[in-house]
């Protein structure tokens, strides 16, 4: 009997231990293997949007967030293929880690002076913090203003609902 890699039924193997005529091994085919399921990549999570810090700062802040996009996306293409001079991109991708922080760190400065100068101003907050001795009313509060070219005096600030 030649060698044979083919899978036989159990009726052929009894067929053939019994002497019995049956198909010839040859005739039995194996089913083809099936191929392996594809393997899906997930792509990179897009970018958040730059943050807004009360509008001060939108370019620098979107700079920011620009750098941060292109770190990203140079970390994405280290991971999905190895560099020639693997130490030296990661040398390099370090530094401008580094580099970035520091310029969060000035911008965060930057934030908490702005936060403390309105902090001592009038008006910060006061909506949320003003309460009538009259009537308890909360959050109702406003300032007369007046025109410095035509001397017309308005009220601005927030009233209650029209009943």
């Amino acid at each position: 009997m030649p060698d044979s890699d083919q899978v036989l039924s159990q009726a052929e193997i009894d067929a053939m231990l019994n002497g019995g005529g049956g198909d010839s091994p040859a005739a039995v085919e194996a089913p083809p293997a099936s191929p392996p399921p594809p393997v899906a990549q997930t792509p990179a999570p897009a970018p958040p949007d730059p943050p807004s810090a009360a509008g001060l700062g939108q370019d620098e802040v979107q700079g920011l967030s620009q750098r941060i996009a292109g770190l990203e996306e140079s970390v994405q293409r280290l991971s999905s293929q190895a560099a020639p001079n693997l130490d030296q991109s990661f040398q390099q991708l370090s530094q401008q880690i580094q580099q970035l922080f520091g310029d969060l760190q000035a911008m965060n400065s930057k934030v908490d002076g702005v936060t403390e100068t309105l902090q001592a101003t009038v008006g910060f907050g006061v909506r949320s913090v003003f309460v009538c001795k009259s009537c308890e009313a909360q959050g109702h509060v406003a300032t007369r203003l007046t025109c410095t070219s035509c001397g017309t005096e308005e009220w601005w600030g927030w009233f209650p609902p029209a009943e």
